[in-house]
Order: C-alpha cells, then structure tokens, then sequence
C-alpha cells in the first residue's frame, strides 16, 4: 500500500514539530523528557542518550524512526544494533506497534524488519550491524538519511568510521545505549560537542516517582526497590557519608551507594575505573547478548556453568549452554 494524499497533506502540516506528528498522527504518548529528545532529533544531526534499564529510550527511538520516515519523502531510516535480537525483538518491534496503533493509514508494506514503499529510495530498513561489512554502508547514501543505533557500546569504531562517510545533507545520528563501556564512540559521545547530549536515570522516571504505573512498559517503583534490596547492587550508608558526588542517593528514607551494576542499569551512569576490575562489565554485557541469541541452537550435550560465590557480597550464579 503506497501512501495515502491525507498523509502527505499531514506531512506539510508536521514537518516542523515531531512532536505534535507522534500525538496527533501516530498517537503515542511521550513524557517530558522523551519529548526534549525528540525536538531535539528534529534539529540536530546527531544526538546521544545514555540510560537506564527501561527508561523509554528504544520506544522514543522508533518513534523518532516513524518521524523521520514520514516527514522526509523520499527518505532511508536506518536501524541496527550488534545482535538480530536487539534489532528485531526491540527496534523493529517497537516501530511495528507504533505504525498498527497509529491514528491515521500511515502507507507503506510493514515487514518483520522494514517497512517499504513502491519508491525503493525510500525506505526503514533494520539489521544487525555486523550484517553488514564498512563498504557496504556506502549504499545507503540519501539526500535524508537518518541511522538509529541501539546499545551503540557494544559497535566497534570501524563501523562508526563508515556511517560517517554517508553522514551528508538531511541527515541524523541517533544513539542510544546503556553506558556499560568508557571506551567507543558512544562513550566520546557524551563529551563531544558535536552531540547533543541526554540522560535518562530510572530514579527520575514518572512510573517510579509516583509509585503507580503512569505509563506502561516503562521501569516502575517496585523494580527499582527490587534492585536495591537485592545483594550486590547498592550498599546503605549513614547520612553522614553521603556524597552526591559518588551518585549516592535517598531512597525511602535510607542512603544508598551504588555499585558499577546499578550505576549503569539504573542511574545511566558510566561504571567508576577500578584497578581491582579483571573483567569490565562491558565484557559480561556482551557475553549476555551472545548468549541471549545463542541459547539452545548450539550442538552436543547441554552443558552448565557455575561460578560459586566466596567471602562478601558476591552471588553464585549459573548458566546452560550447548
């Protein structure tokens, strides 16, 4: 299905605040700050948004995706992520229950990764980013081209080098991550004057702050108090030893200090530098995802791994493989 004439006449309308096109059109509901990061797509060519678990980044970033596509005709909007998981089950599924929910026939074939229209200039495409080899961006080349990177940490700079060659005219670099790395582009990102800069800390979110569910989906109170009282992540502290410097903070009446683990998947906080560190937690971030895509399509006996807690806070844990 090709787009329909009330499209384009709302096109006109919208190209100059997204966010009335994501209200109106799409019908999605967008909190304060998701909406400061969609104005802020709309007018600068790259953006960066660092945050924790379930804040709501991957849901403004297909919304923003959605934009893009349907206010710049012809247009390629570009998706990807280091794992099919990410890209497919988060990106892609996120942008698909936006454009079936939408107000208004929004046109084009939806696809389980792109949606397409009869003008092959014009298109959302979605893939994992080793998919793809450096030359094979040169492709993509658009006189509106806008590429959203999920869990940017985890892409290597040889791919950042090649997304930058097609970097030209109406373009847009969106990236978004949990700050698990203090290495990568993703992580010059938020110190480089070339983005504009976002934070996205649980602790702040609406579901959390009003202590009900405001808006679905989102991380909510009882995660967050999950968290806490589970071993490993924070450690109380009197009062007298808080320091906001140290990202300690107040919860329910108790002082806490957080540990690398909710730093990152909590506040949106890059992990402290540590002498003692044998393993980043970037590594065990993305030794998870192998193993998220991984499991139970390998070959031979199952297998179990165990690594059995010593002295302290630390937790045994386990996993299967094949």
């Amino acid at each position: 299905m090709e787009i329909n004439e009330e499209c384009i006449i709302l096109r006109r309308k919208f190209q100059s605040d997204w966010n009335k096109f994501a209200r109106d059109i799409l019908g999605v509901r967008l909190d304060r700050r998701q909406r400061r990061i969609l104005e802020a797509i709309q007018k600068e060519r790259r953006v960066s948004v660092r945050s924790g678990h379930a804040a709501g980044k991957d849901y403004v970033a297909a919304v923003t995706s959605l934009c893009f596509l349907y206010l710049n005709v012809p247009s390629k909007v570009i998706n990807t992520a280091p794992t099919d998981r990410q890209v497919i089950n988060i990106m892609m599924s996120e942008i698909a229950r936006i454009y079936k929910s939408a107000k208004v026939n929004l046109g084009g074939d939806l696809w389980t990764h792109k949606i397409t229209f009869k003008d092959p200039d014009w298109f959302l495409l979605g893939f994992k980013t080793k998919d793809k080899k450096p030359e094979d961006w040169t492709g993509f080349h658009s006189p509106s081209l806008m590429v959203v990177i999920t869990e940017a940490s985890g892409i290597d700079q040889v791919t950042f080098d090649a997304i930058e060659g097609i970097l030209t005219g109406n373009s847009r670099l969106v990236l978004i991550f949990n700050p698990n790395r203090t290495t990568g582009e993703a992580y010059q990102s938020t110190r480089s004057p070339l983005y504009k800069k976002f934070k996205l800390n649980c602790l702040n979110e609406v579901n959390v702050r009003a202590k009900k569910i405001l808006i679905p989906g989102q991380v909510d109170f009882e995660w967050i108090d999950e968290k806490i009282r589970k071993p490993g992540w924070v450690v109380e502290i009197s009062e007298g030893e808080a320091n906001r410097d140290a990202y300690d903070f107040k919860w329910e009446g108790k002082w806490y200090r957080p540990n690398d683990l909710f730093l990152v998947k909590v506040m949106g906080e890059f992990p402290r530098a540590t002498e003692d560190t044998l393993i980043p937690l970037s590594w065990i971030e993305m030794a998870n995802d192998r193993w998220q895509d991984l499991q139970g399509r390998g070959e031979g006996k199952l297998k179990l791994g165990v690594d059995v807690a010593g002295m302290g806070r630390d937790l045994t844990v386990f996993a299967f493989r094949k």
